[in-house]
């Protein structure tokens, strides 16, 4: 009695066969990183844990480290709600004018909801 044969050797057997090609003659990238998630996708598969992993792993750093673009940089408008989501925005810590500003729309979409419900 024989094991199952392993992804990799499936996949040599395909290529074989003539039913994938090959880029060269790279091996494939194992599980676990971006070039197997991509792969599975191209094949039609549903991505394995660690490859779905790899991925999100990737888009979140590119997400966590990609800047605003200078155009969308505009000055912010401080005490105000719209200077409170600029701060969000940049992913900073928003000041005290801003803070104060986003507690005081909080409070009155409170008190407006409340007066509706009399």
């Amino acid at each position: 009695m024989s094991a199952e044969p392993s992804e990799m050797e499936i996949e040599e057997l395909l290529y074989a066969i003539g039913l994938r090609h090959r880029n060269g003659n790279r091996p494939l990238a194992p599980h676990g990183t971006t070039a197997a998630y991509e792969r599975h996708l191209n094949h039609g598969d549903e991505p394995c844990e660690p490859c779905r992993q790899a991925n999100n792993n990737l888009k979140r750093t590119q997400r966590d480290t990609a800047a605003p673009t200078p155009a969308k940089r505009g000055d912010i408008p401080h005490g105000t709600m719209r200077g409170y989501q600029r701060h969000q925005y940049r992913r900073e810590q928003a000041c005290e004018p801003c803070c104060k500003a986003m507690r005081a729309a909080g409070r009155a979409r409170y008190q407006a909801r409340k007066d509706r419900a009399l």
